[in-house]
Order: structure tokens, then C-alpha cells, then sequence
């Protein structure tokens, strides 16, 4: 039987071929996972964009029926809803992009610095931030409005609402 007693290892030019394919091949490797993860980090900056312009359509469409949605009536050139709250007393939801200091206005758009704000007790709480415009559409005059949200990336959401 013969005995296998090589003891004298590998090449320079071995070990450098080795060496340079494993660097192809992890050098193709690296480029596909970088590039996996800068789409999904796109991707998830999207969708929380889009998520924070539901958030804020959700809010005002839930604030308008809060506000007896049967009596509440939109004025057009304000960018304004009036309604009742369960006390009767009258509330505002503000669109316009100013900013509101009366007590009685539940939520405002504050387009300066691209925000939906919450008006509890005069504290001014930020609710979303990055949205650059609120657009009110009447469809049907004081019977059905049409809500969208506009926000970064050129993503928008819409909800449709019946009053009266």
C-alpha cells in the first residue's frame, strides 16, 4: 500500500487564486445585500409615511363624527368644520394651515411646519408630522366631503365622509 506524505502545502499561486475568487464572489455578495437593504430601507420609509397620512385621515375622519357628525357643517372658504360636541357646545376642526389659539378648535393643520395638531386644552400636541397639504373636496354640498392628506415622497390618502 502506498503512503501519501506530501508535506509541502500550497502554492503562492494557489493560495492567490483562492484568495482572489473568494473576493469575486464576496464582493458580488456584498453588492446585492447592500443593495437589498437600501430598498427595503426606502420601502419602510415609505410606508411609514403613508402610515402617518392614514393616522392623520383616520384622526380628523374620527373627530368629525365625534362631533355629531349630523350637525356639523364645512365651511369652504375657511377650510373649516363647525360642529357640536356631546355638551353642545361648538368646535372647530381648522384645515386651513394656521395656526389656531381658540379653545374650542379640536385639531388644526399647522402647514408652516407641516403638521396635524391636537388643540386639548390649549396644548397644541403634534399628532403627525411631514404633511404638506389637506385638501377638503365637497362632492355633494354639506352631504358628502372628500378628505385627502398629502405628505413627503408625493404619497397621499383619501377618505370620503357623510355629514348631514
Amino acid at each position: 500500500m502506498k503512503k501519501w506524505n506530501n508535506k509541502r502545502g500550497f502554492t503562492f499561486i494557489e493560495v492567490f487564486l483562492s484568495i482572489t475568487l473568494f473576493s469575486i464572489i464576496m464582493g458580488a455578495f456584498l453588492t446585492h445585500f447592500l443593495f437589498f437593504v437600501k430598498t427595503c430601507s426606502k420601502d419602510t420609509k415609505i410606508l411609514g409615511i403613508t402610515q402617518e397620512l392614514r393616522c392623520a385621515s383616520n384622526y380628523i375622519e374620527n373627530t368629525i363624527r365625534m362631533c355629531n357628525y349630523k350637525k356639523i357643517i364645512y365651511n369652504d372658504k375657511q377650510k373649516r368644520f363647525t360642529g357640536e360636541d356631546r355638551n353642545a357646545n361648538k368646535v372647530y376642526i381648522d384645515l386651513s394651515g394656521k395656526i389656531q389659539y381658540e379653545q374650542n378648535t379640536l385639531i388644526y393643520f399647522y402647514e408652516d411646519k407641516r403638521e396635524l395638531r391636537i388643540n386639548k386644552r390649549g396644548e397644541h400636541n403634534i399628532l403627525v408630522e411631514h404633511i404638506k397639504e389637506i385638501t377638503v373636496s365637497e362632492i355633494i354640498e354639506n352631504k358628502l366631503i372628500e378628505i385627502e392628506v398629502f405628505g413627503d415622497q408625493e404619497k397621499s390618502v383619501k377618505t370620503t365622509i357623510k355629514i348631514n
